[in-house]
């Protein structure tokens, strides 16, 4: 069966005058094949985005630049992953124990199951889209239920950040926060 779930991005701060973009974007389930869709609108040109790479790759640090990242954890467990999708092209998924916990002292995993991450990028003057699809069998089995988190890190031309999300429930931006996987799929 298929579900599908749309959703709009939220930035962490209301009051930036950087609001003239808007993030929206849907998530849909096939058992374990996920389909993650996003779709940035408005005035693209004060957002950096990263040249695109003829052979994308693996890399940590992508946060550092605009980055595109969802998480996705079983209901039943405090274990989840992070996935990051540059417009560049390059990728990296991270495993988590628990919250912020990679259960490696400290060390950050990188979730092998995934040996590439292929997603579909396209700009136009006042455009940008993402669509990401993948299997994940190897980490979520097919009857088991998930919660997601979909964010986003802009980085502007002046090189601040600003961060988008389904919620933002703490003081600061955690795209972490389980409490804020508000796609239940």
């Amino acid at each position: 069966m298929k579900k599908r779930c749309s959703f709009h991005l939220q930035p962490f701060n209301q009051n930036d005058p950087f609001l003239n973009i808007h993030i929206k974007g849907a998530v849909e389930r096939q058992g374990t094949r996920f389909t993650v869709g996003y779709e940035i609108t408005g005035d693209l040109s004060q957002i950096h985005f990263p040249s695109p790479w003829k052979a994308p790759e693996r890399k940590s640090h992508l946060w550092e630049d605009t980055c595109l990242e969802f998480f996705i954890g079983p209901e039943s467990s405090s274990k989840y992953w992070e996935f990051n999708c540059s417009p560049s092209g390059d990728w990296n998924v991270f495993r988590f124990e628990d919250y912020r916990n990679h259960g490696h002292g400290g060390v950050i995993l990188q979730e092998e199951a995934f040996a590439v991450l292929p997603f579909m990028v396209h700009r136009e003057f006042q455009a940008f889209s993402l669509v990401l699809e993948m299997d994940a069998g190897e980490i979520i089995k097919k009857e088991e239920r998930v919660e997601m988190g979909v964010n986003a890190i802009i980085k502007r031309k002046t090189q601040n950040m600003s961060f988008w999300a389904l919620r933002h429930g703490s003081t600061k931006p955690d795209f972490h926060e389980r409490k804020d996987f508000l796609i239940k799929l």
